[in-house]
């Protein structure tokens, strides 16, 4: 079904209207590369939400609402993806859990600038080592 909703949805964009989302694009990576210039590395919440029952995401059975769902839970993701600076999560903690549901990874983003993946990556397992061993959910709940 997604699939097939962005097929129908790429056949409705005019030329016009790819051009200006393109030139979106193009402002969107200048100006985050411009500001990874000022920072080693960015360091934001991987996702919006808490973490979410598959079924959360299409629920509804209707595409946009799918979509518009994981817009809401990984914000963060989109502007890492578009520039594309490395970017590296981290599971550093877990959910509480409850009758229903098992303790569920929560992580944080690390990104670094275009072309530094090791420092980047060095810089994650700093925070690796000084978080300590990644939390293990229990799993077969």
């Amino acid at each position: 079904p997604n699939t097939r909703y962005w097929l129908q949805r790429g056949r409705e964009v005019s030329g016009p209207q790819l051009a200006g989302a393109l030139q979106l694009l193009e402002a969107t990576t200048r100006t985050v590369l411009t500001s990874m210039k000022e920072h080693d590395a960015w360091l934001t919440p991987t996702l919006a939400l808490p973490p979410q029952p598959v079924a959360w995401f299409n629920e509804s059975g209707d595409p946009a609402e799918d979509h518009w769902r994981e817009l809401l839970f990984t914000p963060y993701t989109a502007v890492y993806n578009m520039s594309g600076v490395p970017a590296v999560n981290l599971p550093l903690h877990l959910t509480e859990a409850t009758a229903d549901r098992p303790a569920l990874p929560i992580g944080v983003m690390l990104a670094g600038r275009p072309g530094e993946d090791g420092p980047l990556f060095s810089l994650a397992a700093q925070v690796e080592r000084a978080a300590g061993p990644w939390p293990v959910p229990e799993l077969g709940r």
